[in-house]
């Protein structure tokens, strides 16, 4: 399966506006930073992903575009409140949702602009 892309240059192509102005869109519209977005995006996925797939955690990492698979657990456990092997356990029962402000802001270096 190929991973999907979302990339912030490509959103501003897209709608016809800078990269700065989709970034104030992007806030303006959720209320939260684009890195915030694309974490809540990728963590939604991988959600969907442990109870639907037997993919690894490892695979499922990569394919929401972690380039770390420890990197994407610590991100993971922090919005979801359990690491994803026991998410996947769980049958996706969780303990009480975090507030989307919880999750971790992603370092520059450990992260890409891709979904």
């Amino acid at each position: 399966q190929r991973q999907m892309c979302i990339r912030d240059r490509k959103i501003a192509e897209a709608i016809g506006v800078g990269i700065n102005r989709t970034y104030a869109l992007i806030r303006e519209q959720s209320g939260h930073s684009y890195k915030t977005v694309l974490t809540q995006m990728r963590i939604q996925q991988a959600k969907k992903l442990l109870l639907n797939t037997s993919f690894s955690v490892a695979d499922i990492a990569e394919k929401v575009g972690y380039g770390s698979a420890s990197y994407f657990i610590k991100v993971f456990k922090s919005a979801v409140g359990l690491p994803p092997d026991a998410y996947r356990r769980s049958g996706g029962a969780i303990p009480a949702e975090r507030d989307a402000q919880e999750i971790p802001k992603e370092k520059e270096e450990e992260n890409d602009d891709s979904f």
